[in-house]
């Protein structure tokens, strides 16, 4: 008997999908090999995400004043974080090109925000550079595509993006996300309610300041992204590894060819 661990994915295609018994990491991933799929229910067991689990310990283990100062950012400015491609890799993927130079705009305009740009690890950073510099931007700052990301997530006061699953881990940090250049892959977090959306060619300031800035607008994500975690990955609860090693000892226990019962 194989068992596969996948991370959440907020849509898994169906080619992504073998037919082997294997747990899952949420209930959002289950529906999504049971109805997709055609996986039987009982042959999935849902057990949430150790990627998850140990990223919400890690974050007691951060001095997240120390790690704000050493980007930039003091202790009354906000700080966005930007992980995205700039440029599309194909015609069925969005990038932030086209959007950036009015993200920089939205940021320099906003006061008390500092932003920082992590390039894609396959892109480099000269193109946000001459944005930034055609703009004569002072509170935008580019990094290097080698910068480690959780690093800058535990420090940030919000993530912006078009379709870098980093948003997952974002919500799992309690860091709202905002997408730009919408319809993207991440639609499905921005029509959940867990993400703030902006359409391509629209301005972003006002959903930035709200992300921001609007108690009751991030009172709203808060309370959709708890649910959003607890459908997608077990509510991040810090049991996942648990559940997968005694999966792992009741499969061992069983004669062979036998499939496990379904498990919520």
């Amino acid at each position: 008997m194989g068992l596969r661990l996948r991370a959440h994915l907020p849509r898994l295609p169906p080619a992504a999908l073998d037919r082997r018994d294997h747990p899952r990491v949420g209930e959002s991933a289950r529906r999504l090999l049971v109805e997709m799929g055609g996986y039987d229910p009982r042959s999935l067991v849902v057990t949430g995400s150790p990627k998850f689990d140990e990223l919400v310990r890690s974050a007691s283990r951060v001095d997240r004043d120390a790690l704000r100062a050493s980007l930039g950012a003091s202790r009354d400015e906000r700080l966005v974080v930007v992980a995205s491609r700039f440029r599309g890799i194909r015609q069925t993927h969005q990038s932030i090109g086209s959007a950036f130079p009015m993200l920089v705009r939205a940021v320099e305009g906003l006061g008390d925000v500092r932003c920082l740009v992590k390039p894609h690890p396959a892109e480099p950073a000269a193109p946000y550079e001459a944005v930034l510099r055609e703009l004569g931007a002072r509170r935008v700052r580019v990094l290097s595509p080698t910068s480690d990301l959780m690093r800058l997530i535990h420090a940030a006061d919000a993530l912006v993006t078009v379709e870098s699953l980093s948003a997952v881990e974002a919500l799992v940090l309690d860091r709202p996300v905002l997408v730009l250049n919408m319809p993207t892959n991440l639609r499905e977090m921005v029509d959940q309610g867990v993400a703030l959306g902006v359409a391509v060619g629209e301005d972003p300031t006002p959903a930035l300041k709200d992300l921001l800035f609007d108690a009751e607008i991030r009172g709203r994500l808060e309370a959709a992204r708890r649910l959003y975690l607890s459908d997608a990955a077990h509510g991040v609860d810090g049991r996942a590894t648990e559940r997968i090693l005694a999966l792992v000892h009741d499969a061992a226990g069983r004669p062979a060819g036998e499939r496990p019962p379904g498990r919520a």
